[in-house]
This record gives structure tokens, C-alpha cells and sequence, in this order.
């Protein structure tokens, strides 16, 4: 068990009206499953990450071996991370940030 999904477990994930959404959003254009779990796997075991956007953390993890999956959240006062949106992408487009 890695240590970020030990914080994770005690770390509470909200989601935006936004990323509510988002989920019967990306089913139907994508037919892809993005499920809460594979968001919080995402952000347990990124494959990049990136805080250089003010207060706001972009990752980047697996869904297949031919897409990728971006979540961008940010931390509230309360410790919670704030899911602000999600979207699956080709891997190929982001195998730069992946070989770093």
C-alpha cells in the first residue's frame, strides 16, 4: 500500500457540480468508465503531477494503454481534496510529461 493512499484513506474527495457531471459526460462521448475508484487510484499513484498552477494540482495516471486520465483538483481548508474537473486523453499526447 503506498503512503498517498494511506493519506488518501483518511483524506476526504469532493467533487465540483462540474465533475458530478462529468461522469454521465464522459460515459456517452468516450465510452470510457470513469469510475470514483479509478479517480482515486489516479491520485494515489499518479504517473505525473504537476502544482505549478497556483493552488490548483493537475495528474496525470493510467487508464489503458491507450489513454490517460487527468484530474484536477486543489486542497480546501478542510483537508479535503476538491476534484475541479477530469477528462480522459490519448496517452500518446502526454507520453512526454509520462517519460519524465
Amino acid at each position: 500500500m503506498c503512503y498517498n493512499r494511506l493519506l488518501l484513506k483518511c483524506m476526504k474527495i469532493v467533487y465540483t457540480k462540474h465533475a458530478q457531471e462529468k461522469f454521465l459526460y464522459e460515459k456517452y462521448v468516450f465510452q470510457l468508465s470513469i469510475t470514483k475508484e479509478l479517480i482515486r487510484n489516479v491520485l494515489c499513484d499518479p504517473i505525473y503531477e504537476d502544482d505549478t498552477r497556483g493552488d490548483k494540482i493537475t495528474v496525470i495516471g493510467t487508464i489503458d494503454a491507450q489513454h490517460v486520465l487527468i484530474v484536477v483538483y486543489r486542497l480546501t481548508q478542510k483537508k479535503e481534496k476538491l476534484i475541479i474537473t477530469f477528462f480522459p486523453a490519448r496517452r500518446a499526447r502526454y507520453e512526454a510529461y509520462l517519460l519524465r
